[in-house]
């Protein structure tokens, strides 16, 4: 297994060279578990930028998590044109959305962090 093991960490051997190599799996979960925090829908930040942006209005009529997600998708996709050289003055929602509005194009990155924070 050691041998195994010293293979498929070297970057030096192709999956042809190791294609003769069993693998082996753990039983257990390696390393600790992470649990996923998420901010409170009653932060400050977060209701000035669904009242800017008119956020719970888009949202009010839809059925579903799935029909809030793809709403919120499709309205940040629309806020600006993707641009894989551009980044922001500042990573945060407001920020991006208020270069956006100048013109300024940015990379689908910054889609996921407004749409994480939306």
């Amino acid at each position: 297994m050691a041998i195994a093991t010293a293979l498929l960490m070297s970057p030096l051997y192709t999956q042809a060279q190791l294609a003769g190599v069993p693998l082996h799996f753990a039983d257990t979960a390696a390393g600790p578990s992470y649990a996923f925090l998420r901010s409170s829908t009653d932060e400050p930040y977060l209701i000035q930028l669904r009242t800017k942006y008119q956020l719970n209005q888009l949202l009010a009529k839809s059925q579903s998590d799935y029909e809030r997600v793809r709403l919120m998708s499709k309205w940040v996709r629309t806020q600006w044109e993707h641009n894989g050289s551009n980044e922001p003055q500042r990573e945060e929602p407001m920020a991006i959305l208020e270069e956006a509005a100048t013109g300024k194009q940015f990379r689908c990155v910054e889609y996921s962090i407004v749409l994480s924070g939306a």
